[in-house]
């Protein structure tokens, strides 16, 4: 079989931890994890499995780099749910049996550079979500810690969107797993918390006006909502279609393009697999070009 060709993403994530003054307003202070990993890498890993929304994730590695001060990470999502059958081209079918200590499990492979404090982590649908990496780390933290991943952007697109545009069109598509208490109040989270009773995950919300070509959305709302989208850590897909006034044309601004990733295409097949080992060497190689290092 020839090689084939997947894209594979590294979103960067800040840590943050929340704390509360006397009048009861929250305050973000950036996260280093060195301490948390130098313990996680001192124990054994099993001690690392913990109960998160259903299904149970653990480190399965975690290694230092004293030269570059990143840190190598694997984190498993141990997935309880029935396995398929393996069948061959005569018609010969059998059941995937695990035994009671064993599960199919998930890979996501992250990095983290400890003098800058930034995650590079692998988004994988079927691995660890931002939501569960969040309370993952908070549960082997301190006790009373709360955490919080954050998107770093990069880009200058959102500077663009303002009460004074005109808009024709939004679409956004948000996980809704990783709305967190913080967000409760926010018109985001009114979309999303109407919709929960359907019990998807994922929220698709297009507003526009088809092919009418003079109606105009609210400026002032649509505005706050894609601000508050462009910070969440679940907004998967978010363009807006804007004009700056009313002699300028209508064009569509992709928001996701503001944040920071590295996007990579990996070659595999059954004889050269996407390995955690690969995945990090790949991050790597990005890292180090993109900090001068080779």
């Amino acid at each position: 079989m020839p090689n084939q060709r997947k894209p594979v993403q590294f979103d960067h994530f800040r840590p943050y931890y929340l704390t509360t003054d006397e009048n009861g307003i929250s305050h973000e202070h950036v996260y280093n994890l060195s301490a948390l990993l130098q313990h996680v890498m001192s124990c054994p890993f099993s001690e690392t499995k913990k109960r998160i929304l259903g299904d149970t994730h653990m480190f399965h590695t975690c290694r230092y780099d004293e030269d570059l001060r990143v840190w190598e990470l694997q984190i498993l999502h141990l997935r309880e749910k029935i396995l398929p059958g393996i069948a061959d081209d005569s018609g010969a079918y059998e059941l995937i049996q695990l035994a009671d200590n064993q599960y199919p499990a998930e890979s996501t492979t992250i990095l983290y550079d400890e003098t800058r404090c930034t995650l590079y982590l692998q988004r994988n649908i079927y691995g660890t979500s931002i939501k569960a990496l969040e309370e993952f780390l908070q549960l082997l933290s301190p006790e009373g810690t709360l955490m919080l991943l954050k998107p770093i952007l990069s880009g200058a697109r959102i500077g663009r969107i303002t009460t004074s545009n005109l808009y024709r069109k939004l679409v956004l598509v948000a996980d809704s797993e990783q709305l967190n208490n913080e967000q409760t109040t926010q018109h985001l989270a009114q979309i999303i918390n109407g919709s929960r009773r359907y019990q998807g995950r994922f929220i698709r919300f297009e507003l526009g006006f088809r092919h009418q070509k003079h109606g105009r959305l609210n400026a002032r709302e649509v505005s706050d909502l894609i601000h508050e989208a462009y910070s969440f850590p679940g907004t998967h897909d978010l363009r807006v279609h804007v004009a700056e006034n009313e002699d300028t044309p209508f064009e569509t601004i992709n928001l996701m393009d503001d944040r920071a990733s590295y996007k990579l295409t990996v070659e595999y097949s059954r004889n050269n697999p996407i390995t955690h080992e690969r995945l990090y060497r790949m991050c790597l190689g990005k890292y180090m070009e993109e900090q001068g290092l080779r």
